[in-house]
């Protein structure tokens, strides 16, 4: 009884132990290529947005283990590495026009980060539970012209809350916002926040 009473407990310090944990490792890697894809996305946007020594056009570049910041995908590189897990492998891609990410976005330039780092588990590999792969994805433009958009970007193209703002928060965008989501509720306030800009 003692013996079938401790396997059923290391199933269930599995579940909120190993379980907990991937939820909390999703989180880092997904902030990791957050930062990556907006600080490259910023980085080619201050250097024109075009193709060159400075901003590069490729897919597939894995991240160095000593990234520097010649480059937006050097610069991206850097973020993944500060906000990641030590053990993660991260690609960039980047190029002009609609990014594979986000189709029906016309851009500028674009950038992809990829990540992806192995899972190790305690209690529910003494239950013969194989690890696995926790990976994320984030895409950031830069998007020029008439009607271009906003220095806001969203670019998921159906999720709920894309631009989020809530409690008493306070948005103040001069150049606009720009939701690339066709769900109803891609845009949310709540509570006493305010938000002040162009939506295009």
């Amino acid at each position: 009884m003692v013996t079938m009473g401790i396997v059923f407990l290391f199933g269930i310090l599995g579940l909120v132990v190993d379980v907990g944990y991937g939820y909390f490792l999703k989180q880092v890697v997904q902030a990791a290529v957050d930062s990556a894809a907006t600080a490259a996305a910023t980085a080619a946007a201050a250097s024109g947005g075009a193709c060159g020594i400075s901003v590069l056009c490729q897919t597939g570049y894995t991240c160095p283990s000593y990234p520097s910041s010649t480059t937006d995908f050097g610069v991206a590189c850097l973020y993944a590495k500060t906000n990641g897990p030590s053990n993660q492998t991260v690609t960039i891609s980047g190029g002009t026009g609609t990014p594979p990410s986000v189709p029906g976005l016309s851009t500028t330039y674009w950038v992809t980060a990829a990540a992806s780092t192995p899972m190790f588990l305690g209690f529910l590999s003494v239950m013969g539970v194989q690890g696995g792969t926790v990976t994320a994805q984030a895409t950031g433009a830069v998007i020029n012209g008439p009607g271009a958009g906003g220095c806001i970007v969203a670019l998921d193209p159906s999720v709920s809350q894309a631009f989020w703002v809530e409690g008493t928060g306070s948005v103040n965008s001069n150049c606009g916002i720009y939701d690339n989501s066709s769900n109803s509720g891609a845009m949310w306030a709540e509570g006493s926040s305010t938000t002040t800009g162009s939506v295009v």
